[in-house]
C-alpha cells in the first residue's frame, strides 16, 4: 500500500471509531433515559459496529430465536412492500431494519408476492 493509501485506511478507521463511539454514547443515553429497550440497542450497537468492521463478520441474532427470524422471513416474503422499515415498525422495534436486511442478504430472501 503507498502511504497515501495507508493515511486514507488510517483516517477512514479513526473517524468510524469517532463515529461509533458518538452513537453509542447517543444510544446509551437514550437507554438512560428509558427512550428504547435493551433488545433493541443492542440491535443498533450491532448495526453500527458491523457497519464500520473492517472484516466481514458473521450475523449474531443477539437473543432472538431462529423461529423469530423464520416468522420474521416468512412475512417480509409475502408481503409486497420493498425495504425493511414497515417491517421493524410492525414488530414494534424488536429489531432494526438493519438487522432484518441482513438476515434477508445473508439468507437469501426473495419476495413471493
Amino acid at each position: 500500500m503507498s502511504d497515501i493509501s495507508t493515511n486514507r485506511h488510517v483516517l477512514a478507521r479513526e473517524t468510524a471509531r469517532t463515529l461509533a463511539l458518538s452513537v453509542e454514547g447517543a444510544l446509551m443515553q437514550r437507554l438512560a433515559e428509558g427512550d428504547v429497550d435493551v433488545e433493541r440497542l443492542q440491535t443498533s450497537l450491532l448495526a453500527v459496529a458491523s457497519g464500520i468492521a473492517p472484516t466481514r463478520r458473521r450475523l449474531i441474532n443477539h437473543g432472538m430465536s431462529k423461529e423469530f427470524w423464520q416468522e420474521v422471513r416468512r412475512r417480509w416474503e409475502v408481503d409486497p412492500r420493498d425495504g425493511y422499515a414497515w417491517l421493524s415498525k410492525e414488530l414494534n422495534g424488536k429489531v432494526s431494519n438493519t438487522a432484518i436486511r441482513k438476515h434477508a442478504i445473508e439468507e437469501g430472501w426473495s419476495k413471493l408476492a
